[in-house]
């Protein structure tokens, strides 16, 4: 069946059983789920078909819902979002990483090791990318639901990381999740624009 193929089956169950997809994965059932860096580049090239196939810039999205008409070049905040979302190829493989040190530091815990923490952080990365899609269609609608990009990125890593990481105490899981899915972000976030001002200014 289709559904049983390795993407399918891979992108069905992140969305209802990741805990499940990531402990089958390490256990060695790994003919069942696309591995996690191959799933990552796959949803990246899905979501980059969709932006072309919409015309979708984020760039001009910003504009409009700021009002304005300056160009990139003219402002450095613009120029170095312009830079992130032309390389994002890049810049995406830094988020499994910032995510597998924040679920070390909030779920220590646990007996994962680095190796296994960033599986994790790949195949919530890339599940992020294919629900980033979302927003992208919703700017058809109004400009400003863009901003929906990061409700959906911190919902689905807090529930990721919950499900995957979850005690019988469901507040203080979905905290934790919550605090490790938000500093993840961040720090990603923190992380693209500092390397994206110093190749900028560097030129």
């Amino acid at each position: 069946m289709v559904v049983d193929a390795p993407f399918p089956r891979t992108f069905l169950r992140m969305f209802l059983k990741p805990n499940l997809v990531i402990q089958e994965f390490l256990e060695g059932k790994r003919k069942s789920y696309y591995a996690p860096v191959k799933y990552l580049v796959l949803c990246f090239f899905i979501n980059f078909l969709v932006t072309k196939a919409v015309d979708f810039d984020p760039i001009e999205i910003q504009k409009k819902i700021e009002h304005r008409e300056a160009e990139v070049g003219q402002n450095m905040g613009y120029e170095i979002g312009s830079f992130i979302s032309k390389n994002l190829n890049y810049f995406l493989f830094i988020l499994p990483f910032t995510i597998s040190f924040f679920s070390k530091l909030w779920f220590w815990k646990y007996s994962y090791n680095f190796a296994e923490r960033t599986v994790i952080g790949f195949y919530l990365s890339a599940q992020y990318i294919i629900l980033a899609i979302i927003p992208i269609l919703l700017v058809m609608i109004h400009p400003v639901l863009f901003y929906s990009n990061y409700l959906i990125s911190i919902v689905y890593i807090t529930y990721g990381l919950y499900k995957i990481f979850k005690r019988k105490s469901f507040i203080k899981s979905i905290i934790k999740a919550y605090f490790a899915a938000l500093m993840s972000l961040v720090i990603y976030i923190l992380i693209a624009v500092v390397i994206a001002y110093i190749i900028i200014t560097s030129r």
